[in-house]
């Protein structure tokens, strides 16, 4: 869908629409834990969202971006200790619910980078979740970015905080195969 266009446009981008991203020659997986609800909106479920993840580590990955927050969830919490006792790096977004909103899951989870999202005068987005599972702010207001549609457009939101931490980390990570 759009939302996961976008965020897979911030990270790896698309070079044949001079959309290039932050790490333009990375490879990418997605999963889709998402499925269709009668009122026509999409929703993760549990299931939906440990098979990717199990998917995702069968596959090799070594860093995995969650952008989207929901309700705590012992089945989930106990996938993601899985996935980063096995080495993986798990991002998540903080959520948008608002400063005065309960902590999101599974940014929340003390595995996991939570990261909220801030303005180009690092200013915390309005809408975001805040408090101490947040572990970094990074770009996601107004953050011009591709859109479903083959164009772009600016989008603000926790989650488009996610692909700068997954940049980060990826890079991070192939530095340090390099030394060794």
């Amino acid at each position: 869908g759009a939302h996961g266009t976008a965020v897979a446009g911030l990270l790896v981008g698309r070079a044949d629409q001079g959309f290039p991203g932050m790490l333009p020659r990375a490879r990418l997986f997605a999963a889709a834990p998402f499925f269709a609800q009668e009122s026509g909106g999409e929703i993760a479920d549990t299931s939906g969202l440990v098979k990717s993840l199990d998917w995702l580590v069968q596959q090799g990955v070594k860093v995995i971006g969650l952008s989207l927050a929901g309700p705590d969830n012992a089945v989930l919490q106990a996938a993601v200790k899985s996935v980063v006792e096995r080495g993986v790096v798990v991002v998540a977004a903080a959520g948008n619910q608002g400063p005065n909103a309960p902590a999101a899951y599974p940014a929340a989870f003390d595995a996991v980078i939570g990261v909220t999202a801030i303005n180009s005068s690092r200013q915390v987005y309005r809408r975001a979740n805040q408090g101490a599972h947040v572990d970094y702010a990074l770009p996601g207001v107004n953050v011009w970015t591709m859109d479903a549609n083959a164009g772009g457009k600016l989008r603000s939101g926790t989650s488009f905080a996610v692909p700068h931490m997954l940049a980060l980390a990826s890079q991070t990570l192939a530095e340090g195969r390099a030394r060794a």
